[in-house]
């Protein structure tokens, strides 16, 4: 599977910044994945769980509402409050919702 860089930036300064197959996030109207070659985007997060994949193994983080960008050049930017890797998607699930910034 192709990879793209992502970002993950918040107010403290850059939590990722890689290489990665795939992520899937919240949405405003629910989940989304993006892979490598996506169309160009710009998106608003909700507050959740962000699952990546790279080189195979899924890493979760916990995600509050923020901002994707996907550019032409095949680079994803995430913009948000609070970011923070975590062991599993339970704990992105709650992390990101008590986290939101506040």
């Amino acid at each position: 599977m192709a990879n793209y860089k992502l970002s993950i930036i918040t107010a403290n300064g850059e939590v990722f910044n890689g290489q990665v197959e795939s992520l899937v996030a919240s949405g405003e109207l629910g989940s989304f994945g993006i892979l490598s070659d996506h169309a160009p985007l710009v998106t608003s997060l909700c507050g959740g769980p962000l699952t990546i994949t790279q080189n195979g193994k899924k890493n979760y983080f916990a995600v509050s509402s923020g901002i994707l960008e996907v550019n032409d050049q095949n680079n994803v930017l995430l913009l948000a409050d609070f970011a923070k890797k975590v062991n599993t998607i339970d704990e992105a699930k709650t992390e990101g919702f008590t986290n939101d910034g506040k």
